[in-house]
């Protein structure tokens, strides 16, 4: 595989890791703003449970590469009955072949094994207006089989970014981002100037630290710059935080744990990276706690429990009793 094909699968990959997490995240949201009919007839108070594991035995197969999305979710009707769906959303981001083919083996595999309805819903991601696959069709002389699923294009969005940065629904700002990050195509001073402008959008918005912290995360799967360039965007962003009075710190710090990781490659020595990564993040969470952070704001921007978060703290003799 030559370098440019290896830059363009880890590319891939990243967008397919940005959205895997964006939909589990907004999962309700992203059903709102993507399929509204489905929405509607839905009963949350449920709750819903992803089956990705048992999706991929469904499927039998084991992919590699590609930016595809499949994601397995039961979810419960307001039709106040003991029954439930099963919704097999497809994210795929470059036309293939057979796409439709596909989708109808998947939501019979999954019907088969579950004996329970099932939805297939497919978000497409790529910048081709004509390919809209929503069907699947045998006909002979006295037989039809005619499958049709959800189909939403992101692309039919484009032209309604005022829309999508007016809208409550934070999923608005997923697609937008999305939408961005294809204007942008394979020119990166393009990408950092548009990735600098959505990720201030955020603040002015005045969303709330979590909605921002999250949407940065999938900006920063869908733009990836050269070292130079993000160093900048991260020294810009700081500032801009500063300006607004709303330090996330995620952004920076995250580019903190590339250069522990850096450091522990150049030693050669894997436990060396795990505990460079681990160091630099116990510093962070001591610099972050002088500086005014609450226990459960640094808990959750930086994924660690509260419980180590305390140790750390009283073992520099810094946490007040309360």
């Amino acid at each position: 595989m030559n370098k440019e094909n290896k830059k363009n699968n880890n590319n891939l990959s990243n967008y397919d890791l940005g959205w895997k997490e964006i939909v589990e995240q907004y999962f309700k949201s992203f059903l709102e703003f993507i399929y509204p009919e489905l929405f509607k007839i839905i009963n949350f108070k449920k709750g819903y449970e992803f089956l990705d594991k048992e999706f991929e035995n469904i499927a039998g197969i084991k992919r590699k590469g590609g930016a595809k999305l499949d994601k397995l979710v039961k979810i419960f009707l307001k039709n106040g009955f003991e029954n439930w769906l099963l919704l097999n959303m497809e994210f795929q981001q470059f036309r293939v072949k057979n796409f439709e083919r596909r989708i109808f083996i998947y939501n019979y595999r999954i019907y088969d094994k579950y004996k329970k309805d099932t939805i297939s819903l497919v978000v497409l991601g790529d910048n081709n207006k004509n390919w809209r696959p929503n069907q699947f069709k045998i006909e002979y002389p006295g037989f039809k089989l005619h499958f049709e699923f959800k189909l939403v294009k992101l692309i039919d969005y484009k032209g309604k970014e005022e829309e999508l940065l007016k809208s409550k629904n934070p999923f608005a700002l997923i697609v937008l981002s999305h939408l961005k990050r294809l204007e942008a195509g394979n020119d990166v001073t393009k990408q950092f100037k548009i990735k600098k402008e959505l990720v201030k959008n955020l603040y002015d918005l005045g969303l709330k630290k979590f909605d921002i912290r999250n949407i940065i995360k999938f900006i920063d799967c869908l733009f990836q710059l050269p070292k130079e360039l993000e160093d900048e965007y991260v020294e810009e962003i700081k500032k801009y935080e500063g300006v607004k009075r709303m330090p996330l710190v995620l952004t920076a710090e995250k580019l903190g744990f590339e250069k522990e990781i850096e450091k522990g490659n150049e030693k050669g020595i894997e436990k060396g990276i795990e505990k460079g990564i681990e160091k630099q993040k116990i510093e962070t969470i001591k610099r972050m706690f002088q500086k005014g952070y609450k226990i459960d704001d640094i808990a959750d921007i930086l994924n660690v429990n509260k419980n180590k978060i305390y140790r750390i703290i009283k073992k520099s003799s810094k946490l007040c009793k309360n």
